[in-house]
């Protein structure tokens, strides 16, 4: 495009058009075959300013007008006493945005189709879960590679223009999940943008959105393979495609220097949400770990001898089962050539959407992620005690609670909702799940005690 600028320039320049005959050439003629095809085009404002530097240097002369013009007149509209020639910048935009308006959302358009899948292939590039085009360019913007998508990005950036697409996003797995490239950007220097370039190249070689898919079920302990560089041969995330990335040497030492930084975690990640694919579960009771094989499960013994306090291991070989037993919960494994590393696991969040307020049952699960193994029955009329204890120990709260009727015994271990844990708030969990337990069986008379040593800060001091 730059050439046949020039050649148009040199040829205008010895035609010895007048000046009416250069700017009806110049819009009609020169203007039209730079316009055309702009929405396929990813250029950068720099590329378009060379491009039209000969058409204005050459055609402006001719049409009788001072060619250092300041570019708001050159490209100002004729009826705010402008030139009226397009910016092609600006018109490169323009129907970009046109493009993602008009053929995005269309299924049965080629374009859309198109359309979307550079738009979701930028979004697990970047790799921050939701669209690029509602994250800052600033920040994001040197994880994605050249192109049509990074070109609207950043144009949209540059003229603070807010764009609310149907691209979905990729979800966290945990309650308190969190994505790598987020953690990554809280880490570093505002302006080391080469590490974090690096930390993104290891994440979409290792095939990993969030911090749920680098640790164990814990919560906690980072994937030893994760640091080493070993793709893990189980994941969460089946449902994304990731572009290939072949990180150097000098981008591995980046990536394991950070997450020494940022492991361990001070808190665990929490529960599981209902928004993946279980690959593995774990039972205490059995003693075995459940690998998802096909459309079934297989299950893995304990090995013997592997009693350790946090890991275990697990047989490489498993037995295919037609069911999971009761109770298992979500848990990731690690393959070693000696067996299958397990760091515990985590009960998934219950569905809110199917749970009651004033059913005690449900808004216990709902409100302490609770797996209730009590039995409730018709207490109208009757007697009875209930007591509440709280605990606080390595940074992690929790409480408990049980009823006393006829005696017979039913109660149940909380857990503290997200926020800072701390003795007192673990005291206070176990006393409002007894009040809301007590407020949903719909008890007329309450006689609340509280043991004479608890001393509660004031209620500025409770978080």
């Amino acid at each position: 495009m730059r050439m046949e600028m020039v050649s148009w320039a040199e040829s205008s320049r010895i035609a010895n058009l007048s000046c009416a005959d250069a700017m009806v050439e110049l819009k009609s003629r020169v203007l039209p075959r730079l316009l055309y095809g702009l929405e396929s085009t990813s250029f950068r404002e720099r590329d378009c300013r060379y491009i039209m530097a000969p058409a204005l240097k050459v055609g402006l002369n001719l049409c009788g007008t001072v060619r250092t013009l300041p570019h708001p007149i050159v490209f100002g509209p004729e009826e705010l006493l402008g030139l009226g020639i397009h910016d092609i910048y600006l018109t490169q935009g323009i129907r970009h945005l046109q493009a993602l308006s008009v053929y995005g959302p269309m299924d049965t358009s080629l374009t859309g189709k198109l359309i979307r899948g550079l738009m979701e292939q930028a979004a697990v590039d970047v790799g921050v879960g939701s669209s690029v085009l509602s994250l800052s360019f600033v920040k994001f913007g040197s994880l994605l590679a050249n192109g049509w998508v990074k070109t609207l990005w950043r144009f949209c950036s540059e003229f603070n223009i807010q764009v609310d697409d149907w691209i979905p996003t990729i979800p966290l797995l945990r309650e308190r999940d969190q994505y790598i490239m987020q953690c990554a950007y809280g880490i570093l220097p505002a302006k080391d943008t080469s590490s974090l370039v690096s930390i993104n190249m290891c994440r979409r070689y290792l095939q990993v959105v969030s911090l749920a898919d680098i640790t164990f079920g814990n919560g906690r302990t980072l994937i030893d393979g994760i640091m080493k560089g070993v793709r893990q041969r189980s994941s969460f995330r089946t449902d994304v495609q990731f572009a290939p990335s072949y990180p150097s040497s000098a981008d591995w030492n980046v990536w394991r220097s950070f997450l020494t930084k940022l492991f361990p975690l001070r808190t665990d990640l929490g529960r599981w949400t209902r928004s993946h694919q279980a690959t593995c579960r774990l039972s205490a009771l059995e003693e075995a770990v459940f690998i998802r094989e096909g459309l079934g499960w297989a299950r893995h013994r304990l090995i013997s001898g592997s009693r350790s306090l946090r890991s275990k291991r697990y047989a490489l070989q498993g037995v295919d089962i037609e069911e999971l037993p009761a109770g298992t919960m979500v848990s990731v494994v690690e393959y070693l050539s000696n067996g299958l590393v397990c760091w515990g696991g985590c009960h998934e969040a219950p569905d809110s959407a199917s749970l009651s307020v004033n059913d005690s049952q449900g808004w216990l699960s709902e409100a302490f992620g609770l797996e209730r193994h009590i039995f409730l029955q018709d207490i109208t009329g009757c007697t009875l005690t209930i007591c509440s204890d709280g605990s606080f120990k390595s940074d992690q709260g929790t409480a408990s609670w049980i009823a006393v009727l006829d005696g017979k015994e039913m109660g149940e271990d909380l857990v503290v909702p997200d926020g800072p844990h701390s003795s007192y708030r673990s005291e206070l969990a176990g006393i409002y799940g007894v009040l809301r337990f007590v407020e949903s069986r719909k008890v007329l008379k309450t006689d609340l005690t509280v043991e004479q040593n608890l001393e509660l800060p004031p209620l500025s001091e409770i978080h």
